[in-house]
C-alpha cells in the first residue's frame, strides 16, 4: 500500500497546523487499518491422512488463525498435536482424506 504523504495546509487559505495534525492522524489510522485488513495469506495445498503435512504460510511469524476457505472434497482438516519446529514459516496440518484446500492464514 502506498504511504500517505504529509500535508501542510498552514500556508494555504483555510489551512492550519491543527488541520494538518488531524489529517495526519486520519492518514495514520487508515494506514494501520489497511495493515490489519490485509494481513492474511492464502495458500493452496494438498493434504491427506498419511502424515502431518508442513504447509508454508508466508506470514513471517507464527500463525494466529487459519481457516479452510475452499476444499475439493469431503474431509476434516485439523492441526495435530505434533510439535512444530518451524512455526514462523510453516504450520502442520492433517486431513481425514486426500483433498486440495485453500487456507487463509493470519
Amino acid at each position: 500500500m502506498k504511504a500517505f504523504q504529509p500535508v501542510n495546509t498552514s500556508g494555504q487559505p483555510g489551512g492550519s497546523t491543527i488541520l494538518d495534525r488531524m489529517l495526519s492522524a486520519i492518514a495514520d489510522s487508515i494506514a494501520s487499518l489497511a495493515g490489519a485488513v490485509t494481513n492474511d495469506v492464502l495458500v493452496r495445498t494438498t493434504l491427506d491422512n498419511t502424515r502431518d503435512w508442513p504447509v508454508v504460510h508466508g506470514l513471517g511469524h507464527a500463525v494466529q488463525t487459519w481457516e479452510i476457505v475452499d476444499i475439493d472434497g469431503s474431509a476434516t482438516v485439523w492441526q495435530p498435536a505434533t510439535v512444530n519446529a518451524t512455526p514462523k514459516t510453516s504450520i502442520l496440518l492433517r486431513s481425514s482424506a486426500s483433498v486440495s484446500v485453500l487456507i487463509r492464514f493470519t
